[in-house]
């Protein structure tokens, strides 16, 4: 009742792979996805600290030894001005002046998702998002000048037209146009045929989809259920040479150079439920 054990993981490689499971008295960590090569070595790194049973004393101490006891800026609220109630107040100052006053919202990350969901419909051109979210960025500001604004991006998923991939997606998918009910066809992970990855490999991503142990390209089905046009995700990853790094960064210079953001949000930044097979 007086002590606590907490583990903090150090390595890069074993905090993108692990998977953590256990209770209340017991702590488990897998990695069950480590390839190493014949005569190489590596070595998890990992700290253990033993202290009293409160959970911020171990976070706590981790802050300081890690030099990152910094306050972190907020409230925070996601802002999405397409859809009540946040659409609703904006058409009214004072009401969204007595919001904001009562939630204390310091930084807004705006929807829709750039240039990959909207909750209205699935695709917006750079022009019309930029109008968005510029005229939302205005509104909030006059009544609350000092307000941050963040773009919400994602990290390993871009949304491809059913035209990209020249009539080689699943019929069902097809030709249901991406209207499918959550379930077992709308996976998470799905395996293109050699023919979908063709086409993906004549094109500038196929540096930087997801493979599977055969070598075909994965894409994402269970977020493509708002794109009415049949569209799907392609599945992603960044290396510091790959195309998907290079064109999210000239996404980053649009949303902040161009659109005026403050600064980027990044969802699913860790990949630890994602293999890909290729490198």
């Amino acid at each position: 009742q007086r002590t606590g054990v907490g583990a903090a993981f150090i390595d890069s490689v074993m905090r993108a792979h692990m998977v953590e499971d256990g209770g209340r008295r017991v702590l488990g960590i897998d990695n069950d996805h480590f390839g190493l090569g014949r005569g190489q070595s590596y070595t998890f790194a990992w700290s253990i600290y033993v202290g009293g049973p409160d959970f911020w004393e171990f976070i706590n101490a981790l802050r300081v030894d890690w030099g990152a006891n910094a306050t972190i800026p907020g409230m925070y609220s996601f802002w999405r001005p397409e859809v009540n109630p946040h659409k609703a107040l904006m058409e009214d100052p004072e009401k969204l002046r007595a919001y904001l006053q009562r939630k204390r919202i310091d930084i807004f990350s705006l929807s829709p998702w750039f240039e990959y969901y909207s909750p209205v419909k699935y695709w917006q051109p750079r022009s019309e998002y930029k109008k968005l979210i510029q005229g939302t960025m205005a509104k909030i500001r006059a009544v609350q000048p000092d307000a941050k604004f963040l773009a919400n991006t994602e990290t390993f998923l871009y949304y491809a037209p059913e035209s990209f991939f020249k009539g080689t997606l699943p019929a069902y998918w097809t030709e249901a146009k991406g209207i499918l009910p959550r379930g077992p066809k709308r996976p998470h992970d799905l395996s293109l045929s050699a023919a979908a990855t063709a086409v993906i490999d004549a094109t500038p991503w196929r540096d930087s989809v997801f493979r599977d142990a055969k070598g075909n390209a994965v894409i994402d089905l269970h977020y493509a259920g708002a794109y009415k046009d049949g569209g799907v995700n392609l599945k992603l990853y960044p290396t510091l040479d790959n195309y998907w790094f290079g064109k999210f960064k000239e996404m980053v210079d649009f949303l902040i150079g161009d659109c005026g953001y403050d600064g980027i949000y990044i969802d699913s930044f860790s990949y630890y439920y994602s293999r890909t097979y290729d490198r």
